[in-house]
């Protein structure tokens, strides 16, 4: 949880799945044959990657959306040797972007529920667990 040392925002997971070892995970799961998936794999990339390259916004459906951002011009500084910085003006740029759509969103969270339990808050909007206990401390509050 938290940051990074260059502050981006980092995963809770401990485990990474590589693009093969994904492919090897979807055979796995749904019984198709390993080349057959990580040809799929290489397909969805290749054309995600197109797309994204000749201006179309990708909408998959239960993941998200991958689309183009525009990065203003924005002041910067390049760091000399000695210590010092030089003030320069960072010019306009573009990156890939990712909103994740409500199926990847709640598939987040349970993730995080299955690996550190829901809080309080959590349960106020999620009430999965009918324990009465913990709702009674919230009904003395309001």
């Amino acid at each position: 949880m938290g940051t990074n040392k260059n502050g981006s925002a980092k995963s809770i997971n401990d485990r990474t799945l590589h693009r093969v070892e994904f492919a090897k995970y979807i055979a796995d799961l749904y019984g198709y044959k390993k080349g057959f998936c990580k040809d799929a794999v290489d397909v969805v990339i290749a054309g995600l990657l197109s797309a994204i390259e000749n201006g179309y916004d990708v909408e998959l459906s239960q993941v998200g959306t991958f689309f183009v951002s525009k990065m203003n011009p924005r002041k910067g500084a390049i760091p000399n040797p000695d210590g010092t910085a030089e003030l320069c003006i960072k010019p306009t740029t573009y990156c890939a972007k990712f909103r994740p759509g409500r199926s990847m969103d709640a598939a987040a969270k349970r993730c995080g529920f299955d690996k550190f339990g829901m809080n309080e808050y959590d349960m106020l909007l999620n009430p999965v667990e009918k324990d009465e206990d913990r709702f009674e401390a919230f009904s003395e509050i309001e």
